[in-house]
């Protein structure tokens, strides 16, 4: 399994609120020693969830931001 320390999930959620609407969420999984990439990202978003974080939030993170970056929402 992964030979680095993971971060907890409070410490990343708590990244994610110090600016929200500049905040997104990717992931470097894909290693064959680690989980597939949706499966992740997939547990990620369960985690934000159990931390309070609302749908609208989590849309923002993975959808509205990331669109914003890549200059897609023109």
């Amino acid at each position: 399994m992964a030979q680095y320390k993971r971060q907890r999930h409070e410490e990343f959620a708590a990244f994610l609120r110090i600016v929200p609407e500049r905040s997104f969420i990717s992931t470097d999984l894909g290693q064959a020693v680690m989980p597939h990439p949706v499966r992740g990202m997939h547990q990620c978003l369960i985690a934000l969830t159990e931390l309070g974080f609302s749908r609208k939030e989590i849309d923002q993170f993975v959808r509205v931001n990331p669109a914003w970056l890549l200059g897609l929402n023109k």
